[in-house]
């Protein structure tokens, strides 16, 4: 029984992959037509916008490693319950929350599932049974994020893997949170509102 769950759940999240890697061909498509519309001066611009800048990647290996760690955090039972559709919106709420820090200029555009990915690892992380070695782990995790983030000449925007962190350790928190991205509540998990 417990193979065969192991199996449902390594096939579930093949699926979610494949199914995201179709969403992130179809925005690099749309960005190349928007780009081809309004020109490559506005390609900065045309990367800010959420619908598609968490699905835009810096180059295959990129993509590898995103879906790689997409994958394996999908297969962690706290994940388990999410689909590409609550990929897509939790990948688009990071892009617009970190949205004012890319249009001020801060930092670069983000481009990646990768705060996505941040997310799903912080709670795979956080739910372990033995916790310590979790939190542990994660704060590794992020005190090479904040050494590596010191370096200027370093195109990263690190922004997008600390708001995943963050939203994944609230929906830790607030399981009823968790559960209504889980059940397509897109406007009203985001919102604050109750079913």
């Amino acid at each position: 029984m417990l193979q065969k769950l192991n199996l449902q759940k390594i096939k579930s999240s093949l699926i979610t992959v494949s199914f995201t890697l179709v969403i992130v061909l179809a925005s690099f498509i749309v960005f190349g037509i928007l780009g081809g519309i309004t020109g490559e001066s506005q390609m900065n611009h045309l990367m800010l916008i959420p619908f598609i800048s968490g699905y835009l990647h810096g180059g295959i290996e990129h993509i590898f490693w995103n879906m790689i760690i997409l994958f394996l955090c999908l297969i962690s039972a706290v994940n388990s319950n999410f689909d590409y559709k609550n990929i897509y919106w939790i990948a688009f709420f990071i892009s617009l929350i970190y949205l004012p820090i890319s249009f001020l200029g801060i930092t670069k555009p983000a481009i990646g599932i990768s705060g996505v990915c941040y997310f799903l690892l912080t709670r795979s992380l956080l739910s372990w049974k033995r916790k310590d070695i979790g939190i542990l782990l994660l704060i590794s995790i992020l005190v090479i994020e904040l050494s590596s983030s010191t370096d200027i000449n370093n195109q990263t925007a690190y922004g997008v893997h600390y708001i995943g962190v963050c939203l994944g350790f609230i929906s830790i928190l607030n399981p009823s949170l968790t559960e209504k991205i889980s059940n397509h509540n897109y406007l009203s998990s985001f919102l604050g509102f109750s079913k």
